[in-house]
């Protein structure tokens, strides 16, 4: 008889300041699912289309399937 507790959890990346397509490709590869909300900052600022934020944060372990919040910047103003 052999019980299993399920797929081994996995440890998340941390995932902050990167390109918002590398960090759903770094969740997608270990089986977590990216949940995207956008935040509006300046066009010119370097940092539209990186991740501002994640939870949970990196190094928190959890099941194949769960899911990480990104919050993305996206060039625009609030209107």
């Amino acid at each position: 008889l052999v019980v299993s507790d399920g797929p081994p959890q996995v440890k998340v990346p941390s995932l902050t300041g990167t390109q918002e397509t590398q960090a759903i490709e770094s969740l997608e590869s270990i089986g977590l699912i990216a949940a995207t909300t956008t935040q509006l900052i300046n066009p010119s600022d370097p940092n539209v289309g990186k991740v501002l934020s994640q939870e949970p944060g990196a190094g928190t372990l959890m099941d194949p399937g769960d899911v990480v919040e990104l919050s993305v910047a996206r060039g625009g103003t609030a209107g």
